[in-house]
């Protein structure tokens, strides 16, 4: 669990800087290493690299990528709830409108695709990390 928190106050302190062209560049190559290949993208979406953050060790990842495209709501639904399971990963829940959230499991991570329709198209935001069993005691 302390690994869970420490990852995530790395991914907000990288995420407060404020990056000038040649670092971009070099945060793009950066993000080129990073493996995304069980995550399916829309076509037609852009990535927005000043808003996304990404670390990695090992097998372990965490992130947010953030993409801009055109698309409806109930595009991007249908397109993760048919392809996300080619790769491994299991729908856990989804909340479809205006703006949409689906979480995945696979393994020992977890995926959550967010998507805001802004008329026409929109925001989608893809965050994964590892996932760790809760160690509280459970709700009566």
């Amino acid at each position: 669990m302390r690994i869970f928190f420490v990852v995530l106050s790395l991914l907000f302190l990288g995420g407060c800087l404020s990056l000038n062209s040649s670092q971009l560049q070099l945060r793009e190559l950066e993000f080129q290493k990073f493996k995304y290949e069980d995550i399916p993208l829309p076509k037609g979406f852009k990535f927005l690299i000043k808003d996304s953050i990404v670390t990695e060790t090992g097998k372990m990842r965490a992130g947010t990528l953030v993409f801009k495209g055109k698309a409806l709501p109930l595009e991007i639904t249908n397109f993760y709830k048919t392809n996300m399971s080619n790769y491994g990963w299991r729908l856990l829940n989804i909340i479809e409108g205006k703006q949409s959230l689906m979480n995945f499991k696979k393994k020992d991570e977890i995926c959550t695709i967010r998507f805001e329709w802004k008329g026409g198209g929109g925001i989608l935001t893809i965050s994964f990390s590892p996932y760790f069993e809760s160690e509280l005691p459970e709700g009566k």
